[in-house]
């Protein structure tokens, strides 16, 4: 397999490198209308894992914004979501473990349960950890990461 048919999945599984690069206000989606940073991302991150959950790449990508809704199109996502069920099972349930704030950059970490059954249908469950990372500009969200880890 090559970079280019496995970097979707590497998007998805592992945290998107984030590039030093001036944040601009055409470069950030309003998400939220009331104006709280952490709500925003909270919401975002919500909706995000909903999105993964019903294998909606459309509204997962509607929380992206700029380079990496470019980046990270509904090839990227099936390909991502398929390597991750695999390996992990069908997204269950999901719970908010808390935000870690920054000077520049905040993030959201999910604890996300996965169940899937084996070949001598016992399920097995597991929780990957999905973290989002964001910056704010004029009180509006700016994802710039994103990703499960286990």
């Amino acid at each position: 397999m090559t970079l280019p048919k496995i970097l979707p999945a590497i998007l998805l599984i592992m945290m998107t490198a984030v590039s030093c690069t001036t944040l601009t206000e055409k470069q950030t989606a309003d998400i939220s209308a009331d104006g709280n940073f952490e709500n925003q991302l909270v919401s975002a991150g919500n909706t995000m894992l909903k999105a993964f959950r019903e294998n909606d790449s459309r509204l997962f990508s509607q929380q992206l914004s700029g380079e990496l809704k470019k980046e990270f199109g509904t090839d990227s996502f099936e390909t991502g979501r398929k390597q991750i069920t695999k390996s992990a099972g069908n997204m269950q349930n999901c719970r908010l473990l808390g935000i870690l704030k920054g000077p520049v950059f905040t993030s959201a970490l999910w604890a996300v349960k996965f169940e899937k059954s084996g070949a001598d249908k016992k399920i097995t469950g597991q929780e990957l950890l999905f973290k989002l990372t964001a910056a704010r500009l004029d009180d509006k969200l700016k994802i710039v990461s994103f990703g499960f880890m286990p």
